[in-house]
């Protein structure tokens, strides 16, 4: 009995000893469990000290700034956020109020929203690189203005494709430049775009006036973005894509969408053009602003004149006109002989197709006429039977006068163009070509008008140049009986003389300050 107790108590000591084993290990999992979770938290807590919270953040003055996604602050940027756009600037700080980003003057709201944006035409940056004015660029693209080429206040874009080669090119090309205001160029992507808000807009430049375009330049076609724009702004939203934002009509508004705009003439046909002689021994033709006509041409008209024209815009010649025409009526120079010279007269053909002569005859030749509206007066080219070239004016009523700045002697003259009073000629002197302006104003005369002979009934032209009808030259002139002037021109010298009327002579005078 008592070897039975003892083993009993034996069994009882071994299971108490794997009770107290087993125990033991199961208390160890949970407190390796426990110390993981206390590991992480830890660096949970210290990693919420040193990163801030992404996006807008208010300091203890409450400015705002805007944390981004690699944890800096934004600065010197703009941002879209929802349908506000805001900046921020060298600190980081949400701008309010007013601000100025280069050319374009910006209003902000309170709560840092953008409200109106406009173009500052007195802006001027401190420290530019003038050999590229107004820079813009997005990483290969850079657009700017080429102040050399200005018009008016506007300037062509130039633009340098740094990824294909560092030469700069007009924007549009030669014969389509594209106009903007200065340091209101933006780039974006493959995009270049611009504003042109012209101080007292012309023909041309009241075409664009207002109007944001855009335009590729791998040879696409201009777009329109927005007319009556008074600023823009664009920026790269979080995906990359422009966000173009314009102030117009008193509110911003985000343009979402862009329309062909095929470019307007630049050189109006209505427009005004002046033959310019600024560099010596060429001839440009010019718009009023003094900008060049940059379009190789063989034809370019202007009033009668045609043009050729090389790229830059300098003459290279002028076509010639044999007649003129004005009003309805056609005006041209009827040429004869007459004991062995030339003999002219003008002649006039009406809107019912019937020609008269309107002027007394005059020794020489005449040809390459032009009208001018302004004056009213048709001008032509002159050669005397001495071979003198010179410039005449002709009435609508067929008076005659050469001007007395065109006596150039065997230097023949050229009409390149008439334009304030003074006629501009390209004159021949051998191998020496130069050019002048002629004043208008300043004429002798040298065949009076007389009344409308209709041409069917002088058949053969007059034996003088004395035209007996003296009343014709009172009437011609202004003169009372008695005193009209009477031109004459000496077949053998070519000499121009003067005589009082019939029977009064006054032998010796000059013939100076005729007959306007």
């Amino acid at each position: 009995m008592s070897f039975i107790k003892a083993l009993a108590l034996i069994v009882i000591a071994i299971l108490s000893v794997v009770f107290v084993v087993m125990f033991i290990r199961r208390s160890d999992k949970p407190e390796i469990i426990h110390t993981r979770p206390e590991t992480s938290a830890v660096q949970s807590a210290e990693a919420e000290t040193t990163a801030p919270a992404r996006g807008f953040q208010a300091d203890s003055k409450g400015r705002i700034t805007y944390v981004q996604e690699d944890g800096s602050l934004l600065k010197e940027g703009w941002l879209e956020h929802g349908a506000s756009l805001n900046y921020f600037d060298a600190q980081g700080y949400m701008v309010t109020g007013t601000f100025s980003d280069g050319a374009m003057d910006c209003q902000f709201a309170e709560d840092g929203s953008l409200k109106s944006i406009r173009y500052n035409a007195s802006y001027v940056p401190k420290n530019e690189d003038r050999d590229y004015v107004g820079l813009a660029k997005d990483k290969q693209l850079w657009a700017y203005v080429n102040t050399s080429m200005q018009y008016g206040d506007l300037y062509p874009v130039m633009y340098v494709n740094k990824a294909v080669s560092s030469l700069s090119h007009l924007l549009g090309g030669k014969n389509d430049p594209q106009y903007t205001s200065p340091y209101a160029v933006s780039v974006m992507g493959n995009y270049i775009y611009y504003l042109a808000l012209p101080g007292e807009p012309d023909s041309f430049s009241s075409q664009i006036s207002g109007k944001l375009y855009r335009m590729s330049p791998d040879g696409g076609v201009r777009q329109l973005a927005a007319e009556g724009v008074e600023g823009y702004k664009i920026v790269a939203t979080e995906n990359g894509s422009p966000a173009l934002y314009c102030y117009r009509n008193g509110k911003l508004e985000r343009i979402s969408g862009y329309s062909e705009a095929p470019s307007q003439p630049l050189y109006d046909e209505n427009g005004r053009y002046y033959v310019n002689l600024d560099i010596p021994g060429k001839a440009y033709l010019v718009t009023e602003t003094k900008f060049p006509v940059l379009r190789r041409t063989e034809g370019f008209p202007v009033g009668d004149f045609i043009y050729r024209l090389a790229e830059d815009g300098q003459i290279l010649e002028v076509a010639g006109s044999r007649e003129a025409a004005r009003q309805g009526w056609t005006y041209r120079v009827q040429t004869d002989e007459l004991f062995g010279q030339q003999v002219s007269r003008i002649v006039r053909r009406g809107p019912d197709g019937r020609e008269e002569v309107i002027s007394s005859e005059f020794y020489g030749s005449c040809g390459n006429l032009h009208y001018d509206q302004e004056q009213d007066r048709i001008f032509g080219e002159y050669q005397n039977t001495a071979g003198q070239y010179s410039i005449v004016r002709i009435s609508k009523d067929g008076d005659v006068d050469y001007l007395i700045d065109s006596s150039s002697g065997t230097a023949r003259l050229l009409i390149w163009g008439i334009a304030d009073g003074k006629v501009t000629v390209q004159r021949l002197a051998g191998s020496n070509t130069d050019y002048l302006e002629l004043r208008t104003a300043a004429a002798v005369p040298l065949a009076p008008a007389v009344e409308p002979i209709p041409l069917s009934e002088l058949e053969t032209p007059a034996e003088s140049l004395s035209d007996p009808r003296a009343d014709y030259y009172d009437d011609a002139v202004g003169r009372g009986p008695g005193e009209t002037q009477i031109i004459y021109q000496s077949p053998d010298s070519g000499k121009v003389g003067a005589e009082y009327g019939p029977g009064f002579e006054r032998p010796g005078e000059p013939v100076i300050g005729g007959a306007p």
